[in-house]
């Protein structure tokens, strides 16, 4: 198996490949980054369930902040927080903890300066999903969440049997971003929309607190001093959380 950060890097594992996760994401001791690589390098085992009860038994390839598109005008390429891919799969899986949903498709139409251009974009991501995509610009579907739709594009392109994951991490009784059920009506209102592409999941995962957090979850936000020590703590071998049993929610064909 092979193992990078973005496209091009290579590395034996991922705990070595944190050394390379840019500073931005890891300055907060509660990014979901760091539920996200604690669950891989810590609770190997845990994570590799997960990805099985998916419909993925084995995977060659683990890219993290895996990068695609745009596939038509001009703007940002969508970065898939972790990528698996075998011969004949993908699985998109994006990390969610106290983050709150992403905008809207007509928030982010707005926010450009350049409408024809947006539409492109937004053509492009379809065109990978969809076989009329121009059917998908009408303004009924401005309502869709904008991420979710270039995470399912990405996964979409980089294999002919896709699937797409929001891996939900909670610490406590209650989440503290985008609560599940929402997340669950928004990827159903994508897979409706799409015409039943291909299974969308949201894989609940109650976590608790366990020794590495208790050394960085007191360190203040956004400071690159703050990204070395939880990159350290990453890179130890001291467990970050203990993770409970995931909930699976499939949205589409069961895996």
């Amino acid at each position: 198996m092979s193992i990078h950060v973005g496209n091009p890097s290579k590395f034996n594992s991922v705990k070595d490949a944190v050394r390379e996760i840019p500073p931005s994401e890891l300055n907060r001791p509660t990014i979901s980054t760091v539920p996200m690589l604690s669950l891989m390098i810590h609770a190997e085992e845990t994570f590799n369930g997960i990805v099985k009860k998916l419909g993925m038994d084995s995977y060659e390839q683990l890219i993290l902040e895996y990068t695609a598109g745009p596939f038509d005008g001009k703007g940002q390429a969508s970065h898939t927080d972790v990528m698996l891919l075998n011969a004949e799969q993908s699985l998109a899986i994006e990390a969610k903890w106290t983050e709150g949903m992403y905008p809207k498709v007509s928030k982010w139409k707005n926010s450009g300066k350049d409408p024809k251009n947006r539409e492109a974009v937004l053509r492009g991501w379809y065109s990978k999903l969809i076989d009329d995509p121009d059917s998908m610009l009408d303004q009924k579907y401005d309502q869709l969440i904008y991420q979710m739709i270039h995470r399912a594009a990405s996964a979409a392109s980089a294999a002919k049997n896709p699937n797409m994951a929001y891996f939900l991490f909670r610490l406590g009784d209650e989440s503290e971003g985008a609560k599940p059920q929402k997340m669950i009506d928004k990827l159903t209102n994508l897979w409706t929309a799409l015409r039943e592409p291909f299974p969308f999941h949201v894989v609940e995962i109650p976590m608790k607190e366990s020794v590495g957090y208790r050394k960085i979850k007191d360190l203040p936000k956004r400071k690159d001093s703050t990204a070395e020590k939880v990159s350290e703590v990453l890179q130890g071998n001291e467990a970050i959380f203990d993770f409970l049993e995931p909930k699976l929610t499939t949205i589409g064909s069961e895996p």
